[in-house]
């Protein structure tokens, strides 16, 4: 005979096991799923290091080991457009082309990746199930394009590119604007198809919060007409302007303070800044791009294994997808509206490593995420 109080114990249990396995059951599988729907990305800067399609393809498949990795490609930045463009006259040509298949541009010597090569890369992601981010990075980070006016027109034009702000458009002009949306367009077209669009935003300096959430809401709703989800850097979305910025821009979130080391400077950004926690209460979808855990800038003076097995291990003890303030050990309190996570390679200091060191960087800490 069981005592009274092991009665309800064995009551409850039987509606545990007996009443409730559908609703265990779903619980269980609506967790999964969420752990499966989240995107797991690589960044690789191909404005400043060339990538061949062969090895860009190689990224793909090491995306292709997540259910929903993908490959944002940064092709343009200050110093080089690393894609064909025709609206400013970089057009891929058989005799200027390297034997490694790189074309490039005889007027400034950089090479790009030809609208015929972005096709073969587009075709080989679909087959493996893949989504390509392609990056235009605008209104800041121009300096590449102001160099192809430049070679096409023979000067700059001041209604267009800031002259006071290197590397910047002029977004108060309706002639920026125009320009920023004619290149939009020719890569709307080009990547047609593709399920996200980056129209960059990071690192832009000359304007208000309330003249940047415009130039925000203009672009992004152009390239939402074209069929994409829009994507953009943090750095412009403020806490007093977040609240106008279009609400479907998902924001990939790289650094609070732009990882400053002038501390009046970080201290300002921290105090203007939109978090990543308040970008999610007012209900923007966001992505975990840390500088600190997730960046790699590799140089020839930190890619040794030891650095690499540093810098992997750091990240497997430290980070989550809710540690999103550099290293400070700050954390979202919750997950709602995270949509994944990102590693990313930047090229800037990369000449003289080699791309198998690159790749086996970014192999070893996109298994961490």
């Amino acid at each position: 005979m069981m005592k009274k109080g092991y009665q309800w114990v064995a009551f409850l249990l039987a509606i545990v096991l007996f009443l409730s396995p559908a609703e265990s059951l779903m619980a269980k599988t609506s967790t999964t799923a969420k752990k499966q729907n989240l995107l797991s990305g690589i960044t690789l800067d191909v404005s400043n290091r060339y990538y061949s399609v062969k090895q860009i393809k190689q990224y793909i498949d090491l995306a292709a080991k997540k259910k929903n990795g993908y490959v944002q490609l940064h092709l343009t930045g200050d110093a080089n457009v690393g894609i064909e463009c025709e609206y400013l006259g970089q057009i891929a040509k058989k005799k200027y082309c390297r034997k490694n298949g790189a074309y490039y541009n005889p007027k400034t010597g950089r090479s790009f990746l030809s609208k015929k090569q972005i096709k073969s890369i587009l075709t080989y992601a679909k087959k493996k199930k893949v989504q390509i981010v392609p990056e235009i990075d605008m209104p800041g980070h121009v300096g590449g394009f102001e160099k192809l006016y430049i070679k096409k027109y023979k000067k700059t034009n001041a209604k267009i590119f800031n002259q006071d702000y290197e590397g910047e458009l002029a977004i108060t002009n309706k002639s920026a604007i125009s320009f920023a949306k004619n290149i939009y367009k020719e890569y709307a077209t080009l990547f047609k198809g593709c399920k996200y669009f980056h129209m960059g935003c990071d690192e832009f300096w000359s304007q208000s919060a309330k003249t940047n959430a415009s130039y925000m809401n203009t672009i992004s709703k152009y390239l939402q007409k074209k069929g994409f989800q829009v994507w953009a850097w943090n750095d412009l979305f403020t806490k007093s302007n977040m609240k106008k910025i279009n609400r479907k821009i998902t924001v990939t979130y790289w650094s609070f303070d732009g990882d400053t080391e002038d501390s009046a400077e970080k201290k300002a950004r921290r105090k203007e800044r939109a978090t990543f926690p308040e970008l999610q209460k007012t209900g923007f979808s966001v992505l975990n791009y840390n500088s600190y855990y997730l960046y790699l800038t590799p140089s020839k003076t930190n890619t040794s294994k030891e650095d690499i097995d540093y810098a992997v291990k750091d990240a497997k003890k430290n980070w989550s997808l809710l540690t999103w303030d550099s290293d400070t050990g700050h954390k979202s309190k919750n997950s709602k509206h995270i949509l994944g996570a990102c590693v990313s390679v930047w090229g800037e200091d990369s000449k003289g490593v080699k791309s198998k060191t690159i790749y086996s960087f970014v192999s070893k800490l996109y298994k961490v995420i």
